[in-house]
């Protein structure tokens, strides 16, 4: 876990286009449980967290993707992905409120749109390989990117375009070897189509967030993307935001993205892979993730997870506030204010 030894990242060109945001005076509304999210009013007073926001109690809702039918750990060949559900695993813990002693407040964060926005690259250079396997031009023209895995874009792109390859849309081991074919001609696209896009830029407060997160002994880091994990690695790279982000769950653990948070909680609170038997099970009330999009909010209400929505994408905040968010702002710019809306 990061501590305060964590050196300081060194800030390149993207930070550059960070742009001062206006300091927000708000007081957030109490919460209901599966109520709407807080909703933020000017005030001339300090901001103030409510008690109403702690204790959380989670309400463990598996998406049926990824819940298993016995209620039971499935375990599965690869190159499947581990299929297990948050609300499962925390019904085997020996007693409620034990824990390893070090599972900590775990923070994870979608990428694009909420970290960052990479300029488009990352969808250009996915039609760019879908160009190259296929000579399909503009593959991916007609899916909705967002909040959608990569499997899931690939997965549509793949039947919009009748690109079976045998039964690859039907049968899991061939759908994977598909995608690691795609793979091998995405990722060395990525960062020259970052270099190539204009616009790509870090969103408001996010490096003093991580920064200042990282710095934390009751917080630990992670990443809820639907980007393959080379590929978010490589946009993380490039706007050099991935020293205190290097794990989670991606693109390629799963088609949907509950299963994919699941994935993430399990994998920050041991700091190794996606084992229900690695070690400590957290608390969903430990948990946040922060991201843009209806589905990161969905996503984590699947797993018992609270969330906290920006509105630094196409998403409005009435939107993310129908969708169940914890609580919703328009940036991460103010960062003292975020942080106690997470660690308190």
């Amino acid at each position: 876990m990061p501590n305060n030894t964590t050196p300081k990242r060194k800030r390149g060109a993207p930070k550059a286009n960070l742009q001062p945001s206006e300091i927000r005076n708000a007081q957030l509304h109490s919460i209901k449980e599966d109520g709407p999210a807080a909703n933020l009013e000017p005030q001339t007073s300090p901001q103030t967290i409510p008690s109403a926001i702690a204790p959380h109690t989670p309400v463990l809702r598996c998406a049926p993707s990824f819940a298993s039918q016995n209620s039971k750990l499935q375990r599965t060949a690869a190159p499947r992905r581990p299929e297990f559900c948050l609300a499962e695993l925390q019904g085997a813990r020996s007693a409620p409120g034990r824990y390893n002693a070090y599972v900590a407040r775990i923070i994870l964060f979608d990428v694009d749109q909420t970290l960052l926005y990479s300029g488009g690259a990352g969808s250009l250079a996915m039609r760019k390989a879908f160009h190259q396997l296929h000579g399909v031009p503009d593959a991916f023209g007609k899916v909705e990117f967002s909040g959608l895995t990569d499997w899931a874009i690939l997965k549509a792109g793949m039947i919009q375009h009748g690109v079976h390859n045998g039964n690859a849309i039907g049968n899991d081991a061939t759908f994977h070897e598909y995608m690691h074919a795609f793979q091998l001609a995405y990722f060395p696209l990525v960062e020259p189509t970052l270099r190539e896009v204009e616009g790509g830029h870090v969103k408001p407060g996010v490096p003093a967030l991580l920064d200042a997160l990282a710095e934390r002994e009751d917080a630990r880091l992670g990443l809820a993307t639907g980007n393959f994990r080379e590929a978010c690695f490589i946009k993380l790279r490039h706007f050099e935001l991935d020293t205190h982000l290097t794990e989670g769950g991606f693109g390629d653990d799963a088609e949907d993205r509950g299963e994919l948070v699941g994935i993430a909680i399990q994998r920050v609170a041991n700091g190794t892979v996606a084992d229900p038997d690695a070690g400590a099970i957290p608390d969903p009330s430990d948990v946040w993730v922060i991201g843009d999009t209806i589905r990161d909010i969905t996503a984590a209400s699947a797993n018992g997870a609270r969330s906290l929505g920006v509105t630094t994408g196409s998403t409005s905040r009435e939107e993310l506030q129908a969708a169940g968010a914890t609580i919703v702002l328009p940036d991460l710019a103010d960062t003292e204010f975020v942080l106690q809306v997470l660690l308190e």
